[in-house]
Protein backbone atom coordinates (compact mmCIF):
# COMPACT_ATOMS: atom_id res chain seq x y z
CA UNK A 1 0.00 0.00 0.00
CA UNK A 2 1.37 3.35 -0.59
CA UNK A 3 1.63 6.50 1.76
CA UNK A 4 -1.52 7.43 2.99
CA UNK A 5 -1.22 11.19 3.93
CA UNK A 6 -4.02 10.81 6.30
CA UNK A 7 -3.73 12.39 9.65
CA UNK A 8 -4.69 9.94 13.03
CA UNK A 9 -8.10 11.08 13.51
CA UNK A 10 -8.84 10.76 9.39
CA UNK A 11 -7.67 6.96 9.92
CA UNK A 12 -10.18 6.92 13.01
CA UNK A 13 -13.04 8.60 10.98
CA UNK A 14 -12.52 6.76 7.76
CA UNK A 15 -11.91 3.07 9.73
CA UNK A 16 -14.53 3.39 12.57
CA UNK A 17 -11.68 3.52 15.27
CA UNK A 18 -11.26 5.56 18.22
CA UNK A 19 -7.82 6.75 19.10
CA UNK A 20 -5.42 5.93 22.59
CA UNK A 21 -2.92 7.74 23.32
CA UNK A 22 -2.83 9.16 20.02
CA UNK A 23 -2.42 12.86 18.16
CA UNK A 24 -4.97 12.96 16.32
CA UNK A 25 -2.77 15.62 14.04
CA UNK A 26 -0.12 12.98 13.70
CA UNK A 27 0.33 12.54 9.79
CA UNK A 28 0.93 9.19 8.29
CA UNK A 29 3.28 10.06 5.60
CA UNK A 30 4.41 5.86 5.23
CA UNK A 31 3.12 3.06 4.27
CA UNK A 32 0.94 0.44 6.50
CA UNK A 33 2.57 -2.29 7.36
CA UNK A 34 2.44 -5.80 9.32
CA UNK A 35 5.42 -6.41 10.18
CA UNK A 36 7.25 -4.68 12.90
CA UNK A 37 10.74 -5.01 10.88
CA UNK A 38 9.74 -3.54 7.77
CA UNK A 39 8.08 -0.11 9.02
CA UNK A 40 9.29 3.50 7.71
CA UNK A 41 9.63 6.62 9.36
CA UNK A 42 5.94 8.28 9.32
CA UNK A 43 4.06 4.48 8.98
CA UNK A 44 1.30 3.02 10.48
CA UNK A 45 1.63 -0.88 12.21
CA UNK A 46 -1.41 -2.73 11.44
CA UNK A 47 -1.21 -5.33 14.56
CA UNK A 48 -3.58 -8.63 14.08
CA UNK A 49 -3.67 -11.61 16.20
CA UNK A 50 -2.51 -14.90 14.43
CA UNK A 51 -2.45 -18.06 15.19
CA UNK A 52 0.70 -18.09 16.89
CA UNK A 53 2.04 -14.49 17.13
CA UNK A 54 -0.11 -11.57 18.35
CA UNK A 55 0.95 -8.39 16.45
CA UNK A 56 0.05 -6.51 19.28
CA UNK A 57 3.12 -7.52 20.93
CA UNK A 58 5.27 -5.83 18.92
CA UNK A 59 3.71 -1.93 19.01
CA UNK A 60 6.51 -0.90 20.98
CA UNK A 61 9.50 -1.49 18.80
CA UNK A 62 7.59 -0.92 15.79
CA UNK A 63 6.59 2.81 17.29
CA UNK A 64 10.31 2.69 18.21
CA UNK A 65 11.01 2.13 14.39
CA UNK A 66 8.99 5.06 13.28
CA UNK A 67 5.57 3.96 12.61
CA UNK A 68 3.41 6.97 14.27
CA UNK A 69 0.83 4.61 15.80
CA UNK A 70 -0.94 0.87 15.57
CA UNK A 71 -3.71 -0.27 14.01
CA UNK A 72 -5.03 -2.65 16.07
CA UNK A 73 -8.07 -4.32 17.50
CA UNK A 74 -7.01 -3.31 21.71
CA UNK A 75 -4.99 -0.72 23.18
CA UNK A 76 -1.61 -0.77 23.39
CA UNK A 77 1.56 1.53 25.47
CA UNK A 78 1.87 2.94 22.24
CA UNK A 79 -0.61 5.48 20.18
CA UNK A 80 -3.39 2.85 18.42
CA UNK A 81 -6.07 3.58 16.69
CA UNK A 82 -8.37 0.56 17.80
CA UNK A 83 -10.50 -1.09 15.57
CA UNK A 84 -13.36 -4.01 15.83
CA UNK A 85 -12.58 -5.51 12.90
CA UNK A 86 -8.19 -4.91 11.30
CA UNK A 87 -9.15 -6.29 8.01
CA UNK A 88 -12.13 -3.92 7.33
CA UNK A 89 -10.03 -1.22 8.68
CA UNK A 90 -7.24 -1.86 6.18
CA UNK A 91 -9.99 -2.11 3.57
CA UNK A 92 -11.03 1.43 4.24
CA UNK A 93 -7.72 2.92 3.98
CA UNK A 94 -6.71 1.29 0.70
CA UNK A 95 -10.33 2.01 -0.76
CA UNK A 96 -9.27 5.96 0.12
CA UNK A 97 -6.03 5.93 -1.48
CA UNK A 98 -7.63 4.74 -4.61
CA UNK A 99 -9.82 7.59 -4.30
CA UNK A 100 -7.26 10.07 -4.55
CA UNK A 101 -5.14 8.45 -6.66
CA UNK A 102 -7.99 8.35 -9.14
CA UNK A 103 -8.68 11.68 -8.00
CA UNK A 104 -5.18 13.03 -9.44
CA UNK A 105 -4.62 13.52 -13.13
CA UNK A 106 -3.93 10.42 -15.73
CA UNK A 107 -0.46 10.47 -16.61
CA UNK A 108 -1.25 10.32 -20.28
CA UNK A 109 -3.03 13.72 -19.95
CA UNK A 110 0.21 15.22 -20.78
CA UNK A 111 0.58 13.14 -23.51
CA UNK A 112 -2.72 13.86 -24.96
CA UNK A 113 -2.72 17.83 -24.74
CA UNK A 114 0.92 17.48 -26.54
CA UNK A 115 -0.74 14.90 -29.51
CA UNK A 116 -3.85 18.04 -29.46
CA UNK A 117 -1.49 21.01 -29.59
CA UNK A 118 0.66 19.09 -32.36
CA UNK A 119 -2.22 18.46 -34.41
CA UNK A 120 -3.35 21.96 -34.10
CA UNK A 121 -0.25 23.96 -34.92
CA UNK A 122 1.57 21.75 -36.74
CA UNK A 123 -0.27 21.17 -39.95
CA UNK A 124 0.55 18.15 -42.17
CA UNK A 125 4.15 19.21 -43.44
CA UNK A 126 3.16 18.33 -47.02
CA UNK A 127 0.19 19.93 -48.63
CA UNK A 128 -1.32 19.96 -52.08
CA UNK A 129 -1.73 23.41 -53.88
CA UNK A 130 -3.54 24.60 -56.65
CA UNK A 131 0.01 25.35 -58.53
CA UNK A 132 0.27 24.85 -62.43
CA UNK A 133 2.61 21.99 -62.33
CA UNK A 134 0.17 20.11 -59.18
CA UNK A 135 3.67 19.84 -56.67
CA UNK A 136 3.64 20.26 -53.42
CA UNK A 137 4.44 22.80 -51.03
CA UNK A 138 6.00 22.68 -47.71
CA UNK A 139 4.33 24.66 -44.93
CA UNK A 140 7.20 25.83 -42.89
CA UNK A 141 6.36 28.88 -41.00
CA UNK A 142 3.18 27.37 -39.40
CA UNK A 143 5.32 24.26 -38.57
CA UNK A 144 8.39 25.43 -36.87
CA UNK A 145 5.77 27.33 -34.41
CA UNK A 146 4.37 24.05 -34.30
CA UNK A 147 7.58 21.92 -33.28
CA UNK A 148 8.85 24.99 -30.86
CA UNK A 149 5.25 24.92 -28.82
CA UNK A 150 4.96 21.52 -28.47
CA UNK A 151 8.39 20.50 -27.91
CA UNK A 152 8.55 23.19 -24.93
CA UNK A 153 5.43 21.94 -23.60
CA UNK A 154 7.17 18.42 -23.84
CA UNK A 155 10.18 19.19 -22.84
CA UNK A 156 8.58 21.20 -19.17
CA UNK A 157 5.98 18.48 -18.70
CA UNK A 158 9.11 16.17 -18.94
CA UNK A 159 11.23 18.45 -16.35
CA UNK A 160 8.06 18.32 -14.01
CA UNK A 161 7.66 14.79 -14.39
CA UNK A 162 11.12 14.14 -12.78
CA UNK A 163 10.86 16.69 -10.34
CA UNK A 164 7.70 15.03 -8.69
CA UNK A 165 8.86 11.20 -9.31
CA UNK A 166 10.02 10.61 -6.01
CA UNK A 167 6.35 11.85 -4.57
CA UNK A 168 4.41 9.66 -7.09
CA UNK A 169 6.74 6.42 -6.52
CA UNK A 170 6.81 7.36 -2.52
CA UNK A 171 10.64 7.44 -2.46
CA UNK A 172 12.31 8.88 1.10
CA UNK A 173 12.54 12.76 1.18
CA UNK A 174 13.98 14.98 3.65
CA UNK A 175 11.46 17.66 4.94
CA UNK A 176 12.97 19.79 3.31
CA UNK A 177 13.04 18.24 -0.28
CA UNK A 178 8.92 17.64 0.38
CA UNK A 179 7.94 20.72 1.01
CA UNK A 180 9.76 22.03 -2.33
CA UNK A 181 7.69 19.90 -3.89
CA UNK A 182 4.65 21.09 -2.30
CA UNK A 183 3.49 23.91 -4.10
CA UNK A 184 0.28 24.60 -2.95
CA UNK A 185 -1.23 24.78 0.63
CA UNK A 186 -4.19 22.63 -0.17
CA UNK A 187 -1.67 19.50 -1.21
CA UNK A 188 -0.58 18.92 2.32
Amino acid sequence: MSALWLTLSEVADLTGGRLHLADPAELVTAPVVIDNRIVEPGGLFAAFVGEKVDGHDFAESAVAAGAVAVLGSRATAVPTVIVDDGQRALQALAREVVRRRRAQPEPFTVMALTLALGRLLDPPRLRLTTAADGGRERTRGRSTVGVVVVGSYLVLALIAFAFFWPIWTDALLTHQEWTARMWFARWI
